[in-house]
């Protein structure tokens, strides 16, 4: 489980523009293209994540030429990799068909749990996990039937 979800979230990303949920997908599941920053009116062209390209760096050139040297760049944080490695944002473009076989989690904020159809959150449960924060910390939503009402119950995550 990646623990940028709650950094990313208290800390802005940059993208809140599209809102504050957030899909992770699995790797294995989605071919996904990339730009440094926002594609549109950026002259930017995308590249495979898998087989990054010039086009997609724009200013950020210093970074290819990093990967391109063969140097492997390793950062514990992708939020941290984000801030020194991108102007706003990096973009992911995902492509083929998304179903929720691909999906590893989604983080809703806890100011949005409430607009959260329950019966559909149930029906998906056990199939990708969601998280939520409260005080600042991450947490696992689980739904309990209480008496044929769904309740949600806050996991503490290590």
């Amino acid at each position: 489980m990646d623990k940028d979800i709650l950094k990313s979230y208290i800390n802005g990303t940059g993208a809140s523009c599209y809102g504050e949920m957030q899909v992770r997908f699995k790797k294995d599941k989605v071919v996904a293209t990339f730009t440094m920053e926002d594609s549109l009116n950026s002259h930017l062209i995308a590249s495979l994540t898998t087989d990054p390209k010039f086009s997609s760096f724009g200013s950020e050139d210093k970074l290819f030429k990093e990967i391109s040297k063969g140097n492997a760049i390793q950062k514990a944080s992708a939020v941290d990799f984000t801030k020194k490695y991108a102007s706003v944002y990096i973009e992911l473009q995902y492509h083929g068909k998304l179903g929720v076989d691909a999906i590893e989690s989604i983080f809703i904020p806890a100011n949005n749990l409430h607009l959260v159809d329950m019966k559909v959150l149930n029906k998906f449960m056990g199939k990708f996990k969601v998280y939520t924060e409260k005080n600042e910390k991450l947490k696992e939503v689980l739904l309990t039937d209480e008496n044929g009402k769904l309740k949600i119950l806050l996991k503490e995550i290590l």
